[in-house]
């Protein structure tokens, strides 16, 4: 460790002594990867991880039954186990008649097929799978055999399930962590279910054309056969009304109880019903028989206008009004969520500006976490606001603030760095782990600085007072990025599953607070030089004018 700080102590005379030099290397670097991450790595709210498992959610015809849909899913079973090897599935299983959209909600129908697939582990990718991981976990032998990544499987199964014949929607969802929900959901109000549907089927194939958008689906297909009955003349003339009917037809299928029995201590009771002719053909609809008060039998069809009509499979309101809702994944290797947006206001804002009786909405859990963040921004520049205040009435100046806080860019510098090395993209979490890190690199700065300002009260020169602060509290600002850092390589390094969503805020705060730390304990010390030869200058000017 003496051996370090001698090697650190030479290295430091040095950028002091070309302190102009370095802080203009550092300040340029600052804004070249900056400019990069602004220009090349995409923002996405909530990342997706290979996570090892996903989902295939299918719907078969709005008419069929469970076995029909039983059926179908062996289908998509059959597709999934020729496409899988022994290397690449790990388990899978087949869930008809309901699909889990998360822990809380699902839908229930005998058209929904849902499979969960888990994957094996994969095999190392790049330079931290092969080296760096089995160094901290002490284990070589622990890879996994599978090639292709969870994206190119779920790629390849895409389109060979797209040729499944049978299926009337289909879509892929990876396990992720944060907000459940589609990357893009957006909401068309309005009156009209007619329009509502021409809108919605439009949108749908609209962004089902730009490239990096998949599974675009929207809710506006027509339901069930429904048989519509309403009383007719002949049915008034007869003294009836549409209460009778209705009691007549809900009394025939769902049965009367008309009295009680005991069967081995158990009280039953006796049903009576349409027979099954009636009930299970729906050609025999028109045949009910109705039992008028004079005792004669009239069929239904005599008595009322019946109509054959297919009805919305869903309806959604806001504000009083209907509504459609059409939702999107994204590939955020090709394109973000704010781009689609973005390309979406340019086509549809003049479209629905024509159209005031209507008007679309983004929704979504997603779409408030983006609003969040919104607010949580305005949040860290009033944070910053309160840590300047209170390091002005620590230091009784306002340059120190100053210099202590110029050190949170650095930590920008390893956040992006850390991201580009693990080959994410900047996300919620990334910014999250950001935030954490700026407490601890404002630490670390206030640390060397206010022991720096002590000895210069003790009457040291600034260089002198300069390097011996530094080499005093090299240690502790060392010994605590290093174990900070040890403590959370679990999440950078060995996370699995669900908890790899977590990985990107750890990967910000862990290589954030190592390549903040060098920073703070070289160009910091130069910046601080240089702020009090700016201020030794403006005093001799103020001195020299009166």
């Amino acid at each position: 460790m003496e051996k370090c700080l001698l090697k650190y102590n030479k290295y430091l005379s040095v950028c002091i002594k070309n302190r102009y030099l370095v802080s203009s290397i550092t300040v340029g670097i600052l804004c070249v990867i900056i400019t990069f991450a602004v220009t090349r790595i995409p923002y996405y709210q909530f990342g997706k991880v290979d996570s090892g498992q996903f989902f295939i959610n299918a719907e078969a015809s709005i008419t069929s039954s469970v076995r029909d849909t039983e059926r179908l899913a062996m289908k998509l079973e059959k597709v999934v186990l020729s496409e899988l090897n022994e290397n690449e599935l790990e388990s899978l299983y087949t869930n008809v008649g309901v699909s889990f959209k998360d822990f809380s909600r699902f839908d229930l129908g005998s058209q929904y097929i849902q499979i969960v697939v888990s994957l094996k582990k994969s095999s190392p990718q790049g330079f931290v799978d092969y080296v760096v991981t089995p160094l901290f976990n002490l284990s070589f032998d622990s890879y996994g055999k599978r090639d292709r990544s969870e994206k190119e499987i779920i790629n390849s199964l895409r389109q060979k399930i797209s040729s499944v014949s049978g299926l009337q929607k289909v879509s892929i969802k990876k396990a992720e962590g944060g907000p459940g929900g589609s990357d893009i959901v957006i909401g068309v109000v309005g009156q009209n279910q007619k329009v509502l549907t021409k809108y919605a089927k439009e949108i749908e194939d609209f962004l089902s054309r730009i490239d990096g958008v998949k599974d675009v689906e929207q809710d506006q297909d027509p339901g069930k056969v429904e048989f519509k009955y309403k009383i007719n003349n002949r049915g008034k003339e007869l003294g009836l009304t549409q209460a009778d009917i209705a009691e007549s037809v809900r009394t025939g299928f769902l049965g009367l109880e008309t009295a009680y029995f005991n069967l081995e201590g158990e009280r039953v009771p006796v049903r009576l019903i349409y027979s099954e002719k009636y009930r299970y053909d729906s050609s025999k609809l028109y045949q009910l028989p109705i039992i008028l008060k004079s005792g004669k039998t009239i069929y239904l069809a005599e008595v009322a206008d019946i109509e054959i009509s297919r009805g919305m499979n869903t309806v959604r309101r806001r504000d009083g009004q209907r509504l459609a809702k059409i939702s999107a994944d994204v590939d955020p290797s090709i394109i973000t969520p704010l781009e689609v947006t973005d390309i979406f206001d340019k086509k549809y804002k003049k479209v629905f500006k024509n159209d005031p009786s209507y008007e679309y909405i983004y929704l979504g859990s997603k779409k408030r976490s983006r609003e969040n963040f919104a607010d949580m921004k305005k949040t860290a520049f009033i944070s910053l606001g309160i840590i300047f205040f209170i390091l002005a009435v620590l230091f009784k100046t306002i340059i120190d603030p100053l210099v202590v806080l110029f050190s949170i860019p650095f930590a920008v510098v390893g956040v992006i760095l850390g991201h580009i090395l693990f080959g994410y993209n900047l996300q919620f979490l990334s910014v999250i782990g950001l935030l954490a890190l700026i407490g601890i690199v404002v630490n670390d700065s206030l640390i060397l600085i206010d022991f720096l300002k002590k000895l210069r009260k003790e009457g040291k020169n600034k260089i002198d007072a300069t390097i011996q602060a530094c080499n005093v509290r090299a240690r502790p600002i060392i010994l605590t990025s290093v174990t900070t850092f040890l403590g959370i390589s679990p999440l950078i390094f060995f996370a699995t599953g669900q908890t790899k969503f977590l990985s990107p805020m750890a990967v910000s705060l862990g290589f954030g607070l190592l390549f903040a730390t060098i920073l703070i304990l070289i160009v910091l010390p130069c910046f601080y030089l240089i702020m009090d030869d700016l201020k030794e200058l403006i005093e001799k000017k103020v001195k020299n004018n009166f």
